[in-house]
Parts: structure tokens; sequence; C-alpha cells
């Protein structure tokens, strides 16, 4: 038999919480079209939107994808190294580095 515990976390430690998460977590988004790259992102970034990006998707994957989240940036470099044949670069707009 399991039990599960129950407590409450109040409303602003809860947002502090998913700040905090969003703060380090990173994103790759890989582009199919734009000269074969990926670039990495933080969550927090406008452009990432927490592996949303700024549009709908109303052309699915034939675009290109987001990768993630991962919760370190060295993470999310070694995984961008391991797509094949994209040239990696960081976001302009949220630098992300190590």
């Amino acid at each position: 038999m399991t039990s599960k515990i129950n407590f409450f976390i109040p409303r602003g430690l809860t947002l502090w919480f998913n700040t905090f998460y969003l703060i380090f977590m990173y994103y790759i988004y890989e582009n199919w079209v734009a000269d074969k790259k990926a670039k990495i992102h933080k969550a927090t970034c406008a452009y990432c939107n927490n592996g949303n990006g700024r549009h709908e998707e109303i052309h699915g994957d034939k675009n290109g994808r987001w990768h993630g989240p991962f919760s370190s940036y060295n993470k999310a470099k070694k995984a961008a190294l391991e797509l094949e044949d994209r040239k990696i670069s960081n976001c302009g707009h949220c630098v992300p580095c190590a």
C-alpha cells in the first residue's frame, strides 16, 4: 500500500519555484530550413517561450522543432552536438552560456 503525502505550498512560493525552474532550463531549436542550424535558448527567452516558440506551429514539424528541456547549458550543448549536420550557436537575444 502506498501513501500519498499532500502539503500546501503558498501561492508566492509556487510562483518562485516555477520561475526558478525556468531560469535554469534550456532548449534547442533545430531549424531544417534556415542553413541547417540549431540554436540554444534559455527557457525564459521570448523566442523560446519554454519550448513553444513565438508562433503557432501551423506547418507542424516542416520548418524545425524544439528539443528539451535540458537542466543545464552543458547538457543542451551536448544534445545539440549530437544533432546531425547542424551548425550550433547560442541565441543572440537571451545569450545562454555555461
